[in-house]
C-alpha cells in the first residue's frame, strides 16, 4: 500500500504483483510532487534545481557536462537550460575551444536562488529523515544503493531492442 497525494493508503492492481516496485513508484511519486510544489515557489521547474546545484558547484559547464553529470538526456538538459536562460538564471555562450559547445553559466538572479535550492532539499531530506531513525536512514542508504546496482545490472544483461541502442 502507499499513501496518495492526500496522504490516504491506496491500493494498485501493481501492489501484489510487484510490492516493492510498487512501493518505489508510491516513494518517487511523494517525494516528486513534494518537490515540485517547493520549486513552483521559487518559479521553477523539476530538475532545474539540479542544473543550479552543478553549476553552484561549478560554474562554466558545457551542456554536455551537465547532462553526464545529471545522467540526463540531450534534450531534457537543452530544453531546461533554453527554459532557464529565458527566466534569466543562467546564460549560454560559446566555447573558446570549440564554438560548437555552449558554456552554461549563473546569473546574478541564478545565483541568488543558491540559499533557497538548498533549502529546499534541505527540507526534502528533512520530511524524510524524521520519519526514520538513524539506523534505519542508514539501512535505506545502503538498500537503496543496492538496489538501484541491481537494476543497472539487470538492465545492462537485457538485450535492447535496436531503437533503444541509439538513444543511449
Amino acid at each position: 500500500m502507499a499513501a496518495d497525494d492526500t496522504g490516504q493508503h491506496t491500493r494498485s492492481a501493481l501492489s501484489p504483483l510487484a510490492p516493492m516496485s510498487f512501493s518505489t513508484l508510491a516513494l518517487w511519486r511523494a517525494l516528486h510532487n513534494l518537490g515540485t510544489d517547493l520549486l513552483a515557489g521559487l518559479g521553477l521547474y523539476p530538475g532545474q534545481e539540479l542544473i543550479l546545484l552543478q553549476l553552484y558547484d561549478q560554474d562554466g559547464q558545457t551542456h554536455t557536462e551537465l547532462q553526464r553529470a545529471l545522467r540526463s538526456d540531450h534534450s531534457t538538459i537543452s530544453r531546461s537550460i533554453r527554459r532557464m536562460e529565458q527566466t534569466g538564471l543562467v546564460t549560454r555562450s560559446p566555447a573558446e575551444k570549440d564554438k560548437r559547445a555552449m558554456i552554461v553559466s549563473l546569473t546574478e538572479r541564478g545565483r541568488a536562488l543558491r540559499p533557497d535550492v538548498v533549502n529546499l532539499w534541505s527540507t526534502v531530506e528533512s520530511a524524510m529523515a524524521g520519519a526514520l531513525t538513524g539506523a534505519q536512514r542508514a539501512d535505506f542508504l545502503e538498500l537503496a544503493s543496492r538496489l538501484e546496482q541491481a537494476l543497472a545490472s539487470a538492465r545492462g544483461h537485457r538485450k535492447l531492442p535496436e531503437n533503444d541502442r541509439m538513444a543511449e
